[in-house]
């Protein structure tokens, strides 16, 4: 029997489950809070699990996520195979002591860049956007992961991936499970 998306959303969502798959643009967004905002309205005090398997996307999108994320307090984040650019930042700001990823998962930090529709009216102006964003990230890491500023620029910069382990190891996530809570 094959099941469609709305038996899948319905499914995650009874088990207080949300999944951001895939870019992370004005649609995936809108929904991931909405899911979120009913899943607190049926109970403010039980953890909501945000699942991730993303590759980036739209900056603006993902604080968007984040601020219904800090402002409920009660989501936690599961990396189930890829987090990276401003999804990365996304699971790391998820509730401390419920920021998870599988073993196979893949992280990558990196700097903002200007999107498709991004006009280049003013290179100086661009540039100093792009600097803002790219500390907008740094600040948000830094809170989340503990590490020092240096340490987080540096990996933006490099913008290499890394294995779980490692994103354990900088703080992004506290440990690593399989996702055998979600069956």
């Amino acid at each position: 029997m094959k099941r469609d998306d709305t038996d899948l959303t319905s499914r995650l969502l009874g088990r207080r489950a949300v999944a951001l798959i895939g870019t992370i643009d004005a649609s995936s967004a809108a929904r991931a809070i909405l899911q979120m905002l009913y899943l607190h309205d049926i109970d403010r005090l039980r953890p909501i699990r945000l699942v991730i398997d993303s590759h980036g996307g739209d900056l603006d999108e993902a604080l968007r996520v984040i601020d219904v994320m800090r402002y409920l307090g009660t989501v936690g984040t599961h990396c189930s195979g890829k987090a990276k650019g401003a999804a990365a930042v996304v699971v790391a700001v998820g509730r401390p002591g419920w920021r998870t990823a599988e073993p196979t998962a893949e992280f990558m930090l990196t700097k903002s860049f200007p999107g498709p529709a991004a006009s280049v009216g003013s290179i100086e102006q661009l540039s100093r956007d792009l600097a803002k964003a790219d500390a907008v990230l740094r600040d948000l890491l830094v809170e989340s992961t503990g590490q020092p500023a240096e340490v987080i620029d540096e990996r933006m910069r490099d913008g290499r991936r890394m294995p779980a382990a490692e994103a354990v190891a900088l703080g992004l996530v506290e440990r690593l499970i399989e996702a055998s809570w979600l069956i």
